[in-house]
């Protein structure tokens, strides 16, 4: 595994096998753009929480948050 932070952006090298992760935080928007090697680009929104919950990052096209989506990828 190959990883490297620069201007905000993290590239994640798994390999071959897994590929590579893009994530690039937009802050000003709230938002967490992340491009998967398998399904493709998405930009997830910061959803704040309800009562008694926490906030989490949703991709609004699918409503899947940002931790499912990377669950299912790896």
């Amino acid at each position: 595994m190959v990883s490297l932070l620069q201007d905000g952006v993290l590239t994640v090298n798994l390999g071959p096998k897994h590929g590579v992760y893009v994530i690039n935080r937009q802050t000003p928007n709230r938002q967490i753009w992340l491009s998967l090697p398998f399904s493709g680009p998405k930009r997830y929104e910061f959803v704040g929480p309800k009562t008694g919950e926490k906030g989490e990052w949703l991709y609004r096209h699918d409503d899947e948050t940002l931790h499912d989506s990377l669950q299912q990828e790896l």
